[in-house]
């Protein structure tokens, strides 16, 4: 190895071990970012959020009713938190960005429900939310092909039935005789019912099929490995305005060794420190959240890349300021939107589609969508090279633009 690059290396890796607590901070970032967004959404065994879904029933009838408790029910039920206040009050309550949605039923729906005829919802969704609002709206889109089915299903005396519930409560008779009503339409219909059209087998998994799903902190956990690795390399990559505040880079302009290989021993020491946390990082993982143990090597060999490329990109923002403080100016306004857009604060699979196609092209978008597809399933060799030879590319250009910068005008500016 040239003897520059290695003294560079070595001096760099022992001024970072003098100095832990900076380490701590950078690592230290992200970890505290995990724990309070999982404490956010309630822990590993605390009660999953709710949100709130206002229904405003201005018909208040029995068809009416059951459409508010379909959301009461079943999965719905650990999604929403189902309240009927007033419109005003619902409307108010979304525009404070509280709540996701709010549906309005308008009078006559359950009668033009029942005599197949034409009605409408009024859905309210709170933009500042797209998931539940969207399954909220998937859902209610359901409601035509159910009442379509209702009225075959039905006829004149159990619609007449359902109508004579909109004046009071059914009594337990009603419901019997309306449960036996039901009975014999079914029998009715049952040569064009059964047998199913469709045949549903159940197996059990494989052991490895399920080991495969992922809680909430084993698919945010990768996230916060690229964090760690994106924060340590923009700290570090800092330090070549350091060494040209001392001095350091003058001297070696003269040098027969050049100052490509001073950059290279930056990084090789950015490395030294950066794999062995990565290799820590993987552990937790595999004891924590059951990471396979058999792809946890290639993980670690694509960390390490992603830190070397995150380096190269922030050291290629340091050399091209024409100052310290608009290098960390620009090195901040770059760190940032790569972290959000990048999936490290929020994963892709909440941001609005646009967003994600753009994050998932990032540098660390790219590493962290390969990083997570590695762990989840198998990978073909070819694709695995492909994606380690655009690493090494990326890395090369990077760096070589950051030399020729350095060697040419970063020095005597």
């Amino acid at each position: 190895m040239n003897a520059l690059v290695r003294a560079t290396a070595l001096k760099d890796l022992r001024e970072r071990l003098r100095d832990p607590a900076a380490l701590a901070l950078w690592v230290g970032i992200p970890i505290v970012i995990g724990v309070l967004m999982s404490l956010g959404m309630g822990g590993s065994s605390g009660p999953k959020p709710k949100s709130p879904l206002y229904v405003v029933d201005h018909d208040e009838t029995f068809v009416s009713k059951g459409l508010g408790l379909a959301f009461e029910r079943g999965p719905f039920a650990e999604l929403f938190d189902v309240s009927t206040p007033t419109e005003h009050e619902a409307r108010a309550a979304l525009a404070d960005d509280r709540g996701s949605a709010l549906i309005v039923i308008p009078k006559g729906f359950g009668a033009a429900l029942l005599r197949d005829e034409a009605t409408e919802l009024e859905l309210v969704e709170n933009p500042a939310q797209r998931i539940l609002p969207g399954i909220v709206e998937q859902t209610l889109a359901l409601v035509p092909e159910l009442a379509f089915h209702l009225n075959q299903l039905i006829g004149p005396d159990l619609r007449a039935r359902f109508e004579s519930f909109d004046d009071h409560e059914p009594s337990d008779t009603e419901i019997v005789a309306l449960s036996l009503e039901l009975r014999h339409q079914i029998e009715r219909l049952q040569k064009f019912l059964f047998p199913p059209v469709l045949e549903l087998t159940t197996e059990a998994a494989s052991e490895g099929d399920a080991n495969t799903g992922f809680s909430f902190g084993a698919a945010f956990f990768p996230s916060l490995l690229f964090m760690s690795l994106i924060f340590l390399a923009h700290g570090f990559a800092e330090d070549i305005w350091k060494e040209k505040r001392q001095g350091a880079l003058r001297r070696l302009v003269a040098s027969p060794q050049g100052l490509a290989g001073f950059l290279l021993g930056k990084l090789l020491g950015a490395l030294a420190i950066a794999a062995p946390i990565a290799a820590v990082g993987l552990a937790i993982g595999w004891s924590a959240f059951d990471m396979p143990a058999a792809r946890l090597p290639l993980a670690w060999a694509w960390l390490v890349l992603a830190m070397a490329l995150f380096w190269c990109l922030f050291a290629l923002v340091q050399v091209t300021s024409s100052s310290e403080r608009g290098a960390n100016v620009v090195g901040n306004m770059v760190l940032f939107p790569l972290l959000m857009l990048g999936g490290s604060f929020f994963p892709f699979e909440v941001m609005p589609s646009w967003m994600a196609a753009i994050g998932r092209w990032t540098p660390n978008g790219w590493a962290l969508t390969r990083f997570r597809g590695w762990l989840e399933r198998d990978a073909s060799v070819g694709a695995i090279a492909l994606a380690f030879g655009a690493m090494v590319v990326l890395i090369a250009a990077a760096f070589a633009f950051g030399a020729r910068r350095l060697e040419r005008s970063f020095v005597r500016n």
